[in-house]
């Protein structure tokens, strides 16, 4: 028939009671076992079928005439454990308890308890066998009526994998210290040590250790708070989880404690971030914070990556005072921005200074990152540089943008050039169209224009004596005009190579005193040099940027020994 316990209903039960004899007065023990089966137990929503119950025990008689004090060795089974969205099968408990009757009741849960399922499914998530198992005794009072006293005890967790399509929970333990358990509120408290969980997802082991938090699990939700270190990077990481067992949903916020950033970049490069092969972090800091949320499945994990004064070098350009804050979507699809980003200085063997701008990051389906630069603005040679938008596809075998430059000292570029015997003054603006290809960075149609009121170009060479001595009439012309030599217009076309050439065709417009007071003189002039050897040299001999931080220099000095 049907049985009815308060929530609880029993359907179709059959048992069995055997005992010992029975004499009064009572006095010792009296032996008994309790045999049976239920074909089901329902609860709310929690239902078991196929219940079977071995219940063996003893009732000790007090002399006082006091109620027997009743011992239980508890062994039950069930085909079949449903509640909610979990599904369960072979559920077996073992169970040694000693029952004190009085006010209040008391209860001895002896160690050795052991609760275990197979085949547990929850949503999308399968478990191939749990085992729960009781380490220290516990002491029970529940009182007739007011509160119930706090259950407190240590149990251990043993699990077999865990799968889910997102991801994978290896075989493990997890040690569970109770603090308080309510069973009118059916509320449980305490803190967790799960050791070294590994777990695998989009396609990479992600190894933890120093697992541990306090958790609290109700009749509706589990939260958990607590840290753990990440042993892929190295990271110690803060969390607070929230999950609803009702709707199987929740979410895991993170983050993790600043470290040398020297030691996340090839970790990252392992675990699949995209960061380029020739990119070194050499110095500052990193930290992250971030989100994951489900709700049967795997719904998003968003990040906020900062770096702090950075240094490092990609390719042959070093740099120092990376400052940075960058916003990134790692699932479902890879995507991020910045609102802001700094670097200090750039060591090209010319520093650029106070880098400025704005990235974002985004990927296709099966696809490389798309990263566009905007907003970008920069100080060199006495003027800036600025580049509007700047899309780099990777996808692409060559990229195209362009950047605009103002107020360049052609002082300053006679200076880096290393043009013995010349002196110049003036300013230039104009454009660069850059392609990055299989080849390398070119440019093509670069354009420079001096800004008004235009300038001068001295040379004057030491051995001048003998050079008009042994020139041409073309060449003494030439030298005597370029002695003293004021320009108002100057245009300049760019074009530079893979390989580090760099050619300049230059028309200029002005007059040379020395050749006559008032006379107009047009100059044409062709420079190449190879950009490249004229940085290493400057760096044979100048060495890196003085605002460049001491880790980088010392990499550069060992790159270059």
């Amino acid at each position: 028939g049907t049985i009815r316990l308060g929530e609880s209903i029993i359907h179709n039960s059959n048992y069995a009671l055997a005992h010992d004899s029975w004499q009064h007065p009572l006095t010792g023990q009296t032996g008994f076992t309790l045999d049976g089966s239920s074909s089901s137990i329902t609860s709310g929503t929690t239902r078991l079928s196929g219940i079977g119950q071995k219940i063996s025990g003893s009732l000790t008689w007090p002399v006082n005439g006091e109620p027997p004090a009743i011992g239980i060795d508890l062994d039950i089974s069930a085909d079949k454990l449903e509640s909610g969205a979990l599904f369960a099968k072979d559920l077996t408990m073992t169970a040694p308890l000693l029952l004190m009757p009085g006010e209040p009741l008391s209860v001895r849960v002896s160690r050795g308890v052991d609760v275990s399922l197979r085949d547990l499914t929850l949503g999308e998530a399968n478990m191939e066998d749990v085992t729960l198992r009781l380490l220290t005794q516990l002491d029970l009072q529940i009182p007739t009526g007011g509160e119930t006293p706090p259950l407190q005890g240590v149990l251990k967790l043993q699990h077999g994998a865990l799968r889910h399509p997102e991801f994978q929970l290896e075989p493990g333990v997890i040690d569970l210290a109770l603090d308080e358990a309510d069973p009118g509120t059916g509320t449980i408290t305490g803190n967790i040590d799960a050791g070294a969980p590994v777990f695998r997802a989009a396609g990479t082991q992600w190894e933890t250790s120093e697992v541990g938090g306090n958790f609290t699990l109700s009749a509706d939700a589990l939260n958990l708070e607590g840290r753990l270190l990440l042993d892929n990077t190295a990271s110690r990481i803060s969390y607070t989880l929230t999950h609803q067992l009702e709707s199987n949903s929740g979410q895991i916020a993170f983050s993790t404690a600043a470290q040398p950033v020297q030691t996340l970049s090839e970790p990252l490069r392992r675990l699949g971030a995209p960061l380029p092969a020739e990119l070194q972090l050499l110095s500052g800091s990193a930290s992250l914070a971030g989100e994951v949320h489900w709700k049967g499945g795997l719904e998003s994990i968003s990040s906020t990556l900062q770096l702090k004064d950075s240094g490092g070098r990609y390719g042959e350009a070093y740099f120092s005072g990376l400052e940075s804050s960058f916003d990134l979507a790692l699932y479902p699809v890879l995507s991020g921005q910045s609102t802001r980003f700094k670097v200090a200085v750039i060591d090209l063997g010319v520093p650029i200074t106070n880098l400025t701008g704005r990235i974002s990051l985004e990927t296709g389906e099966e696809k490389a990152p798309v990263i566009t630069l905007s907003r970008l603005k920069a100080e060199m040679l006495e003027g800036t540089v600025r580049g509007n938008r700047i899309r780099i596809d990777l996808n692409r075998r060559s990229n195209r943008f362009t950047l605009a430059f103002d107020n360049i000292s052609i002082a300053e570029l006679v200076r880096l050039q290393q043009f013995e015997d010349i002196d110049a003054i003036g300013n230039l603006s104009g454009t660069l169209p850059i392609t990055i290809g299989p080849a390398g960075l070119s440019i093509t149609k670069g354009k420079a224009t001096a800004n008004t009121p235009g300038g001068y170009i001295r040379y004057r060479p030491k051995d001048g004596g003998e050079l008009f001595g042994s020139s041409s009439m073309e060449t003494e012309m030439l030298l005597k005009a370029l002695d003293d030599y004021q320009y108002k217009e100057l245009d300049a076309d760019v074009a530079y190579e893979p390989d580090g050439q760099l050619m300049m065709q230059l028309q200029m417009k002005g007059r040379s005193p020395g050749l006559h007071a008032t006379r107009p003189l047009h100059l044409n002039l062709n420079l190449d040099q190879n950009i490249l050897s004229l940085i290493e040299s400057l760096r044979a001999v100048d060495g890196l940027n003085d605002r460049i931080d001491r880790a980088v220099k010392q990499h550069f000095k060992a790159h270059n020994r």
